[in-house]
């Protein structure tokens, strides 16, 4: 499942995720010679910034789950730490669950060149209280406060793929 970050209509940027009342990412336009996209901006700072979707697991979904981050910055040196949380919503209970332990990806080092996309990736992500047919809540976030995001400028979030496993 592939989950773009945001849409840029013109010079006009809107998240496609839901963000909290405080530190969320933030829409951006990135407009080159030939293409234009929406991203979402995580900024380097004291503060974790994140944003949210709502799915629906399948009703076949096993239980493991794989995600790929699609980013790109303007800096040339540093290293990003992504982090994904999870939690599901079964039919009868209540929709506003804390998130699991979020997952941290190893930290993903800026390529040398500025806006060169830059893929980082998590096997096995934490799906516990999950199961196949209930809503399903993920958190993205940049931990910039973590010691080993040493990138000294904004992230751009291109988007998120997600690999289900599912029965066959």
């Amino acid at each position: 499942i592939w989950l773009e970050a945001a849409a840029c209509q013109n010079a006009t940027a809107t998240l496609m995720w839901d963000t909290p009342t405080t530190n969320p990412a933030v829409a951006a336009c990135v407009t080159g010679t030939n293409t234009q996209k929406g991203v979402a901006d995580f900024a380097d700072g004291a503060n974790s910034l994140s944003m949210q979707r709502t799915l629906a697991l399948p009703s076949d979904f096993t239980g493991a789950v794989d995600v790929k981050v699609k980013w790109l910055t303007t800096a040339t040196t540093g290293d990003v730490v992504w982090q994904i949380a999870t939690i599901c919503v079964a039919d009868a209970e209540t929709d506003d669950p804390a998130f699991n332990t979020a997952d941290a990806f190893t930290a993903d080092t800026a390529k040398g060149t500025a806006n060169q996309l830059n893929d980082a990736t998590k096997t096995g992500i934490t799906m516990t209280g999950c199961a196949a047919g209930e809503a399903w809540h993920i958190k993205v976030f940049r931990d910039s406060a973590h010691a080993s995001d040493t990138l000294a400028a904004t992230a751009r979030l291109i988007g998120v793929e997600l690999t289900l496993r599912r029965a066959q």
